[in-house]
């Protein structure tokens, strides 16, 4: 017994050294789109991502972002149902490739081959135009078009016994659909549209217990749907989540009564539960000169989890807002962003954020680093021979600093305010300051 006592107490430190920390997997090659390419994307769950654009173009990466081995011409084929009227969508299951534009939906094997039993040489036509699809795992499809909601056999066939006749849009989840009705909210103190919540099984059937007699008014647009378990978070206001159950009720082992308040970023429109019933969120925001990314962890009850991020439950950037994303694992995120350059400048991405004990594997994106407002943040001197002294408002307190490369490669980290950098040599410095606030990245230099 004292021997295992001793072993166990021998790795204590061990244990508590082991920092992860989160951010953008700097060997992942980013493919990006301009938005005047109509990208649409999906990712399956291996990983890999199908981005669909241009006139006709669909191209697929493997989870290192590399072109798919023998998936058209270096991973890509260029005579995929043609776009139209910036109407096109995608959806991917692990057997299937569905792309829709206009009036038309077509089926692709994962190779990219076209199903020649479905519809018409791998073609279906509509007499009116198709808004957004979801495929099922059995290989139907749910789409959205003209007030309806309806079903497509996995052959091409529509089923006349399926018609949901209403939704302006609809997740699939947990084998449920979930339609989202919006309406004008009159309330002067609160936004200016709320949205009515439904639910029907996969057979149409309206799930007359949900919420309230079957729906959930929220008058808030902050959402974030679980596509796995059907649970739903609401970002009322900045800093309060709440919780509703797969049933639109109040979650009551959510924080307090289904409600969780903090210092939570906003801006997280996507969530997923992990291996560990841990709640990710993913998302953040975008305006002219303005990115921002937004990932956090929360545990199942609502606690902030500190050991997500480098003694923090989030992690934030000035990149780009994440749209889509897919846990490969519990450290491994594959996601579509959207990057802001310019007033009309607006780009599609495919990224990958991963977990790790390494700080070299990660990606600062050094061009988007910028000397912080002196309201937020100091440096001083800089430039500077010995040490640098940082300096943040008066409501908030260092936690980590960072120092790397402006390649991105991890060179040592501190907790204080004055940091000697004697040792370094000569060159320019990336310095990144976690406060119980947020995270700051500037530049410094060496001299």
């Amino acid at each position: 017994m004292k021997i295992r006592f001793f072993f166990w107490l021998l790795l204590l430190p061990v244990m508590s050294y082991c920092q992860y920390y989160v951010g953008r997997e700097q060997a992942y090659p980013i493919s990006e789109f301009y938005s005047s390419l109509n990208f649409k994307g999906a990712i399956g769950a291996d990983g890999s991502t199908y981005m669909y654009y241009g006139s006709s173009n669909l191209k697929k990466v493997t989870i290192m972002g590399t072109p798919y081995p023998g998936f058209g011409t270096n991973g890509v084929i260029d005579n995929v149902i043609p776009i139209t009227n910036n109407s096109n969508s995608i959806s991917v299951n692990d057997q299937n490739i569905y792309l829709s534009s206009n009036d038309k939906i077509a089926k692709y094997d994962l190779g990219g081959l076209p199903d020649l039993s479905f519809g018409v040489n791998g073609v279906v036509t509509f007499p009116q135009n198709v808004y957004s699809i979801s495929v099922n795992p059995d290989s139907s499809l749910f789409f959205r078009t003209n007030g309806q909601i309806r079903k497509l056999l996995s052959n091409g066939q529509i089923d006349n016994s399926f018609v949901i006749n209403t939704g302006q849009q609809f997740i699939v989840s947990d084998n449920n659909i979930y339609v989202f009705n919006y309406y004008p909210n009159n309330n002067p103190s609160g936004p200016s549209y709320g949205y009515m919540i439904t639910k029907y099984d996969f057979n149409g059937m309206q799930d007359t217990q949900y919420g309230n007699v079957g729906s959930l008014d929220v008058s808030n647009f902050t959402f974030a749907l679980d596509h796995v378990n059907g649970n739903l978070y609401l970002q009322p206001s900045t800093g309060i989540i709440k919780k509703y159950t797969s049933a639109g009720v109040l979650d009551n082992a959510f924080g307090i009564g289904g409600t969780i308040q903090g210092d939570f970023p906003p801006g997280g429109s996507k969530v997923i539960t992990d291996s560990n019933n841990n709640i990710l969120f993913f998302g953040g925001g975008q305006a002219y000169g303005y990115n921002a990314t937004v990932i956090f962890r929360l545990k199942s009850n609502g606690e902030p989890d500190n050991t997500f991020n480098n003694g923090s439950y989030k992690y934030t950037s000035a990149d780009a807002v994440i749209r889509v994303v897919r846990l490969i694992d519990d450290n491994t995120f594959v996601c579509l962003d959207s990057r802001r350059y310019s007033l009309n400048s607006t780009t599609d991405r495919v990224n990958k954020y991963i977990r790790t004990l390494n700080p070299s594997e990660l990606a600062l994106n050094v061009k988007n680093v910028d000397n912080m407002s002196v309201d937020n943040i100091q440096l001083y001197p800089n430039p500077t021979s010995d040490f640098i002294n940082i300096q943040v408002s008066k409501n908030e307190k260092i936690n980590k600093v960072n120092i790397f490369t402006v390649a991105g490669d991890f060179i040592f980290s501190s907790n204080k305010s004055k940091i000697d950098i004697e040792h370094l040599t000569t060159g320019s410095y990336i310095i990144e300051v976690i406060t119980n606030n947020t995270t700051y990245k500037s530049r410094f230099i060496k001299k």
